[in-house]
């Protein structure tokens, strides 16, 4: 859409996901500019995932998981979450602490952490 003020109107239609091109304008022109003053390219990653995070905050009640939708298996949908956050309800607390199943309704399959897939994932790890 066009416009931020769009997005509730386009959701309850039906749509899957709003994309509002003023925000998403502005981060490309910020992006641009950066790169010119040449901030290295993971850096200014980092930056942009995090402005769209926290001004997308505003949506959150909007905002979808997207998810991996088995035709096999379909009532079964597999979501990747990303915890980037140095301080917050779980960073630094295990799966058990957090109650992830019942506070946020999933399950955690695998965690990969500094390039290491943990495939066996025990109510002790550590959400960091």
């Amino acid at each position: 859409t066009r416009y931020v003020k769009e997005i509730e109107l386009l959701l309850a239609l039906g749509a899957d996901e709003v994309i509002p091109e003023e925000f998403e304008t502005s981060i490309e022109i910020f992006s641009r500019v950066l790169t010119n003053f040449l901030v290295p390219i993971d850096e200014l990653e980092s930056l942009i995932d995090s402005v769209r995070a926290d001004n997308y905050q505003v949506f959150q009640s909007h905002k979808r998981l997207q998810t991996f939708n088995s035709s096999t298996i379909p009532d079964f949908k597999i979501s990747c979450v990303r915890v980037m956050a140095e301080t917050g309800p779980v960073v630094g607390k295990t799966i058990e602490e957090v109650d992830v199943r019942k506070n946020y309704g999933v399950n955690v399959l695998a965690v990969s952490r500094k390039g290491e897939m943990i495939k066996t994932v025990f109510p002790s790890v550590k959400l960091l």
